[in-house]
Formats: C-alpha cells, structure tokens, sequence
C-alpha cells in the first residue's frame, strides 16, 4: 500500500477514490452516470481555460488580476449553453 501512495500521490489517491465513490454513489441519489460525467468533464474544461489563460500573465510577471477576466469570460461562455 505504502509503495502505491509513494508512486502515485496520496493527493491524488484521495481525490480519485472521492471521485470513484461519487460515481458509485450518484445513481442511488437519482443523478444519472452519464450526466455525472459530462458535468466533471465541462468542469475541467472550464477550470483548465482559466489556468491557460492566467500562464500568459503568470509568465510574464504583469500578475494574475491581468488575467483573470478573461479566463472567467471564457469559462462562463461554456456555461451559458
């Protein structure tokens, strides 16, 4: 066991088995799988659109505020749908 958290990441472990166990556990709440899965994939899509958009400022050292607003535009944009 100690050598699968060394080589993987407690903090990855941990989030994988909450993940893992929401999963397991969505159907018996009345939360179809399948909409489960898409709302985590547009979650992350959403998340990784404000990450990339912040690297730019984050690279140049002008500051995250720079940033900011665009990567909160373009991750709302996705949600309005």
């Amino acid at each position: 066991m100690s050598s699968i958290v060394k080589k993987f990441g407690l903090p990855r472990l941990i989030i994988s088995v909450f993940l893992i166990s929401t999963y397991i556990i969505a159907p018996f709440v009345g939360i179809p799988i399948t909409t489960a899965l898409s709302d985590t994939i547009v979650r992350f899509g959403m998340n990784a659109i404000l990450v990339l958009s912040l690297m730019p400022m984050i690279e140049s050292g002008a500051g995250l505020n720079f940033g900011m607003p665009l990567g909160v535009e373009a991750g709302a944009f996705r949600s309005d749908n």
